[in-house]
């Protein structure tokens, strides 16, 4: 059993560009689906209340996505920037070390 930590900071630094790629994708769902045109004319006078209805969810789809990729994006950011400070006090200590041995 290990006494310290170790931390694969390339894979760290990987997850976080993944969820920023994947927050991206999400941005252009949101996006994709705040351009749906649909509503009570379209749904034709019977089903007029339920187009209104489908084109309200559509819209709630929209901003839940866009929140969603609002978040992903900044837990990736987050993630890199994490694995980045890491490495850097890695590199520091190890730095330390090699001035203390003769």
């Amino acid at each position: 059993m290990s006494d310290g930590l170790e931390v694969d900071v390339r894979a760290v630094a990987s997850v976080g560009a993944r969820m920023v790629r994947s927050a991206q994708v999400l941005r252009q769902q949101a996006i994709d689906a705040g351009r749906l045109e649909f509503g009570g004319v379209q749904a034709g006078r019977d089903y007029c209340a339920l187009g209104d209805e489908l084109r309200n969810a559509l819209a709630v789809v929209s901003v839940a996505l866009d929140e969603w990729a609002t978040d992903t994006e900044a837990v990736g950011h987050n993630f890199r920037a994490g694995a980045t400070r890491y490495a850097g006090t890695e590199g520091a200590f190890a730095d330390g070390l090699d001035r203390v041995l003769p």
